[in-house]
């Protein structure tokens, strides 16, 4: 396996690998040296060293459904939209306590206008958990 090096690691490669050029016999090898030294400090190869990193792409910069469906769930935030979108989602609603909370805050939606802390947190939790589902299966509702 090869290793990427960092950007930090890679900038620093570059500074030494930039010796390599030196009228200095001394300098030259000195360079060389501490280049390879970088590299086993990092478990990388030259050759990874020199393979340009893949660019992350991430679902803002792809154009599918399911990319635009978590852009849409990354602007809903913790409230009663947030717990609406759970509901529908009953792989994320594991336990007794976890189904019950969802069920008796959807009975509540109508008489009760405000959440509490501890329910936005623990709705804002839930909600994680249905992107990192929608991220992991494609599936959407």
């Amino acid at each position: 396996m090869q290793h990427i090096l960092e950007n930090a690691a890679r900038e620093r490669l570059a500074n030494i690998c930039a010796r390599l050029g030196s009228d200095f016999e001394g300098e030259r090898a000195a360079a060389a040296l501490l280049a390879t030294k970088l590299l086993k400090k990092h478990g990388a190869t030259w050759s990874s060293a020199l393979t340009a990193p893949e660019p992350v792409i991430s679902y803002r910069d792809r154009h599918d459904p399911l990319c635009d469906y978590l852009g849409v769930l990354k602007q809903i935030g913790d409230g009663w939209d947030a717990l609406s979108v759970i509901a529908r989602y009953p792989e994320v609603q594991k336990t007794a306590w976890v189904r019950e909370f969802v069920a008796d805050l959807l009975r509540r939606q109508g008489r009760q206008s405000r959440l509490s802390d501890k329910q936005r947190r623990v709705i804002s939790g839930l909600f994680d958990q249905v992107r990192a589902f929608v991220i992991e299966t494609g599936i959407t509702r």
